[in-house]
């Protein structure tokens, strides 16, 4: 009778599933993300100039970078001039606002901005922001 019952729970499928390991991989991804998501909003390393204005909403906005060694960034991908032009008229062809946002590094020539402002004007974009970093205010 022992062999009987011994050899009914040796064929028997095995109805429990130990969900601990699958519980404990699905949290390690999920801080991973966390900690990722931050670094891949912003690509380009820029010291914005301070501003006490509030923070304006975003709604897919193009982000056009200038970082310190004066090279231009649509997104992530680097770009000549011309090449931004034709880029975002691309761009801007699927939508009729397409906003767009300029980061540029405080220490940058005033030429340079002014040069990549002129840039997106041509290309038709009228909805443009400049990005800066806001100041922080304590009440004395």
């Amino acid at each position: 009778m022992a062999t009987d019952y011994q050899e009914y729970f040796k064929n028997r499928a095995l109805n429990d599933i130990n969900i601990t390991p699958l519980v404990d991989v699905t949290m390690v991804i999920l801080i991973i993300f966390i900690l990722i998501a931050p670094l891949m909003e912003q690509g380009i390393t820029v010291r914005l100039p301070d501003t006490s204005a509030r923070q304006m909403a975003q709604k897919e906005a193009v982000t056009v970078s200038i970082s310190p060694d004066k090279k231009i960034y649509l997104g992530n991908s680097a770009v000549t001039i011309p090449e931004l032009e034709e880029r975002l008229k691309v761009l801007q062809e699927g939508t009729n606002d397409l906003p767009v946002i300029l980061r540029a590094d405080k220490q940058l020539p005033y030429e340079l901005v002014v040069r990549v402002l002129d840039t997106i004007q041509k290309a038709g974009i009228t909805k443009l922001g400049l990005a800066t970093k806001v100041e922080r205010v304590t009440d004395k």
